[in-house]
């Protein structure tokens, strides 16, 4: 019923000669320049030492500078909880630059950087910190010397410094939306100490994790911090916090707008409803970060990596961009997409700035070049295959909850299993069982249910951070829109990855009761569909395997001193809770009479969990 995606991976290793393996690797040479904008998740080792457990992303952040920063957060590199995580500060993600050659004469050397807290994943709580260290390469050992930390309460940052002679030792910055605004970062590097060939700065995370004991699947990453622009260089001043660069500042965006992938078997098709109004358009978005013009050529290159078709670059002129400009270009453009039919269709299409050929401009062209994929293979996607954070239902009434995204086929097919990415949570074996669902469009909402199965998440750690994929026991056929998605049997959060990143905005509806609400948030499920060949219309009880909740009471209701749960089935815990969420009283047995004298009068909320892992919600009141 169930399988894993697994790729082949051919691993050769080859044996070099002793001395060459001990030769070091030489220093690196100013200016340090790196913003995080190429497709690796791994920091460039032009500049940065590995391993590390710190990642590139581009789906966290909240409107960051340039398309990619680095992450630090309470992760490590494989999406795992770090094995020292608490709900106390922790030491987690470190980043430390090479080695750097500071050369006799350069003087007046700042590093500076913009660094954002959450952005659009979780934000670090208090006593969680971002912060730097200079290395001390005469004492060989580390020095901190900024710090900052986000006051979620108050809607500020507080930035503090430490050696750093003859400056400031602290600034507070407020802002209406702190969580998802870049700040500025500026330090000096004057103790003599660390002006010296070797020089390296790192960056290092002190992170929390949350852990809720009625919904253990929310106990995953968090705390994360943000970083971007990050610019080391001699002969700076006090207050120069400009980067000198041009920079491609978005994705191209192209004339596919609905899915980030089709079945092959659907390309056609999708050619065909592609936005082609007032004509097919590719385009992109640019900025000038420093104070001088900057002459900018600007071509877009459309590549077809299975080799079926090759196409010449297409041209978009030259412009002269002022200081602190931002611009957006596009140009219509031919493409023979109908000779990319075939078994796979993978296509890149690149945005590409060309400023100059100075070598002393060399790293700042990390982001003269982005890219975007339309890889279709077997299956519907809206995700651009990175989440954002994590999705679920918790809650008065979550152990009823549903979630569903809508999907239209562009071709008759059938479906034949569904992929979704699990994200990591702290115990992993806590993951509930859930019922994998699909409704009928009724009019844009999820309306009559034709199939449920019920899944058994996954639970090993190579099992998770990426996607799984659940065969469906029955083959459905495709030919009118559903709602795929899920319903829970507990109140526990399941925690399905999230993309807020993609330009492909999906429509999820969500319901704690009978009643669907719209999602307000922007962005996808990571839950695609595989299809292909043939199946049967779908119709209930076809491939339904749902558990009922079995029934229950609790008596006398209101109660006073005593009551009576009344189970019809063997129970693994009952426990009481507050309207909050609180819990009171738990771990004690059903159709038994159970001592409620010393509670407090008011509601509260019984929560029944069966021995098959079904849970079931009852209101108590108390007089």
């Amino acid at each position: 019923m169930r399988r894993f995606l697994r790729k082949t991976v051919l691993a050769f290793t080859l044996l070099a000669p002793l001395t060459l393996l001990a030769q070091p690797t030489p220093n690196i040479s100013l200016p340090f320049f790196d913003d995080f904008a190429y497709s690796s998740f791994i920091p460039s080792q032009l500049y940065w030492e590995t391993p590390t457990d710190a990642r590139v992303t581009r789906a966290r952040a909240h409107k960051s500078p340039t398309i990619g920063v680095l992450t630090l957060d309470a992760a490590e590199a494989n999406g795992l909880l770090h094995k020292n995580a608490t709900t106390a500060a922790f030491q987690a993600d470190v980043l430390a630059s090479r080695p750097i050659d500071i050369e006799a004469g350069q003087d007046s050397l700042y590093l500076s950087f913009q660094f954002q807290p959450g952005g659009d994943a979780e934000a670090p709580a208090r006593g969680d910190s971002l912060l730097l260290d200079f290395f001390d390469p005469t004492q060989a050992k580390w020095v901190n010397v900024w710090g900052a930390i986000y006051l979620a309460q108050r809607g500020r940052i507080e930035q503090y410094f430490h050696n750093t002679p003859r400056w400031v030792k602290s600034i507070e910055q407020s802002h209406p939306a702190p969580q998802r605004h870049f700040f500025k970062a500026h330090i000096p590097v004057r103790d003599k100490r660390f002006i010296k060939t070797g020089f390296q700065f790192r960056f290092r995370n002190l992170a929390s994790i949350i852990h809720d004991n009625t919904a253990p699947g929310r106990t995953a990453n968090s705390s994360q911090w943000h970083v971007d622009l990050v610019y080391l260089n001699a002969f700076r001043t006090y207050n120069d916090t400009i980067v000198p660069d041009v920079a491609c500042t978005a994705l191209p965006a192209t004339a596919f707008t609905e899915y980030s992938a089709v079945p092959y078997e659907a390309f056609y098709e999708y050619v065909q409803s592609r936005t082609l109004e007032p004509a097919e358009t590719l385009r992109m978005e640019y900025e000038n970060f420093g104070r001088n013009t900057n002459n900018v050529n600007r071509t877009f290159v459309i590549e077809d990596l299975t080799k079926k078709v090759a196409q010449p670059p297409y041209n978009g002129g030259n412009i002269n961009l002022t200081p602190f400009k931002s611009e957006s270009y596009q140009r219509t453009i031919t493409f023979p997409w109908q000779n990319l039919m075939g078994s796979e269709v993978n296509v890149r299409f690149r945005a590409i700035l060309q400023t100059d050929q100075n070598p002393k401009n060399a790293p700042f062209r990390w982001n003269d070049t982005v890219e975007t994929r339309l890889h279709c293979t077997d299956e519907y996607a809206y995700d651009y295959g990175e989440p954002t954070s994590g999705y679920g239902i918790v809650g008065v009434g979550a152990e009823r909850g549903a979630a569903a995204m809508r999907f239209k086929p562009l071709k008759a097919t059938a479906i034949k299993a569904v992929r979704i990415w699990f994200n990591p949570i702290g115990d992993l074996k806590a993951r509930k069982r859930f019922r994998l669902c699909f409704w009928k469009d009724a009019d844009g909402v999820p309306g009559e249910k034709v199939y449920e199965q019920l899944v058994t998440p996954p639970r090993e750690e190579s099992e998770v951070g990426r996607f799984y994929e659940i065969a469906l026991t029955t083959p459905i056929t495709f030919k009118t829109p559903y709602f795929v998605g899920w319903e829970q049997l507990s109140a526990d959060m399941i925690n399905i990855a999230y993309d807020t990143y993609t330009p492909h905005k999906a429509v999820i509806y969500s319901r704690t009761s009978t009643q669907w609400q719209k999602s307000k948030v922007d962005g996808a499920l990571m839950l695609r569909l595989v299809c292909g060949g043939e199946g049967i219309d779908p119709k209930l009880p076809t491939g339904a395997c749902s558990p009922a909740i079995p029934e229950s009471s609790v008596l006398p209701n209101p109660a006073q001193e005593q009551i009576y749960i009344k189970t019809a089935e063997a129970v693994a815990n009952i426990a009481i809770y507050s309207v909050q969420g609180v819990l009171v009283k738990e771990n004690f047995p059903s159709n038994t009479y159970i001592s409620v004298a010393g509670l407090p009068r008011g509601f509260y909320l019984v929560r029944i969990t069966y021995t098959s892992g079904v849970q079931d919600t009852k209101k108590l009141i108390l007089r």
